[in-house]
């Protein structure tokens, strides 16, 4: 065994679908939907799913989002199944300050079954943007997780979240 060694063995699939309706000048709709799954081998850490906080599900904390195999085994660094699906209406209101409405829903899980509907996680929003040219925009966001009694979430960002 060399001090090098590596287990990079393995095949992972990703499909992820982005789009984009500018409804009128002042309405806008994102829609992005990612499914991912290991097809072969173990995944190293840095290629496992994770999902929550920003770009994920913004409800929930940092990679919080994990279904587990419920045979005891401890949990791994995230998971080897992803499912995400985000939704953004933004509505320009005066000049370049606009509000939003979000919805994220998703989950990870680990290998031993196949990841449900029902195991997803959900969150709605609002945001406060102030717009730049292109992508770019000073944004406010506020956010709750559905499935659980937590407190409100605020995050702050300054491009676009997915």
């Amino acid at each position: 065994s060399s001090v090098f060694s590596s287990t990079f063995d393995f095949e992972q699939i990703i499909v992820q679908g982005r789009l984009r309706w500018q409804i009128s000048w002042a309405q806008t709709l994102d829609l992005r939907a990612r499914w991912g799954r290991e097809l072969h081998g173990d995944l190293p850490a840095q290629k496992r799913f994770l999902a929550g906080g920003l770009g994920t599900v913004r409800g929930y904390n940092y990679q919080s989002l994990f279904t587990p195999d419920v045979d005891g085994t401890p949990r791994p660094y995230g998971g080897d199944q992803l499912g995400l699906l985000n939704a953004e209406y933004r509505l320009g209101v005066h000049g370049d300050f606009g509000v939003g409405i979000l919805f994220d829903t998703g989950m990870v899980h680990e290998s031993s079954g196949s990841l449900r509907l029902g195991d997803f996680r959900n969150s709605l929003g609002l945001a406060l943007l102030l717009s730049e040219p292109g992508d770019s925009s000073l944004r406010l966001d506020f956010i709750q997780p559905l499935e659980s009694s937590g407190s409100i979430l605020v995050q702050g960002r300054l491009v676009r979240p997915f």
